[in-house]
């Protein structure tokens, strides 16, 4: 079963002066300020919303190619989603500002999924391939239905693939070479 962590893209951002790059994951939308003192409710984008009360260091942006660093200061439970104080948001204005943005995390700071689950952000970009070999295509995004989730798979030139994301149909998943293997049944 897939583990859903993020329905958005992931992100690169530079650390320091380091040519090196971390991977950034939104698991959280800012929908808007609550009350006058800068508390700004937030949408969960993951199927463990647990992960935004205890969020380590995280980045704020509406596009993966300008985060700006932040930190949550307090977060609790409030109707569909949570609601937080930024540092530094110290007013209704300020939280109205950053209605819009997302809740972004670095990928490394994320639990392993286990062995039977996956992240979302792991699956898109991976080949499927049929169990006797026939290339299907890639891993363009994936849908929840409520019974399972569901890969959209594109291939150019081709009509667009839904593949349920189940252990009957996928055989087997290889993140590190982003290869997924299926079986597919009659009617796909």
């Amino acid at each position: 079963m897939v583990h859903e962590v993020a329905q958005g893209n992931s992100a690169e951002v530079a650390q320091g002066n380091s040519a090196e790059k971390e991977r950034w994951l939104a698991i959280g939308r800012l929908e808007g300020a609550f009350g006058v003192r800068g508390e700004i409710r937030i949408r969960p984008l993951t199927d463990v919303p647990e992960a935004i009360l205890n969020c380590p260091p995280c980045c704020l942006g509406r596009h993966e190619t300008k985060l700006q660093e932040s930190e949550i200061l307090s977060a609790r439970p409030h109707s569909r989603g949570f609601l937080v104080q930024m540092k530094g948001v110290d007013n209704r204005e300020a939280a109205r500002a950053l209605s819009g943005t997302f809740l972004w995390i670095k990928r490394s700071d994320l639990p392993d999924p286990g062995t039977d689950s996956d992240y979302w952000d792991d699956l898109i970009g991976c080949r499927v391939q049929t169990e006797s070999g026939e290339e299907i295509g890639s891993v363009h995004h994936l849908l929840e239905t409520g019974a399972n989730d569901v890969l959209v798979v594109r291939s150019p030139g081709k009509p667009e693939k839904l593949i349920p994301y189940t252990q009957e149909v996928v055989q087997e998943v290889d993140t590190e070479n982003k290869r997924l293997t299926v079986r597919l049944l009659p009617g796909m």
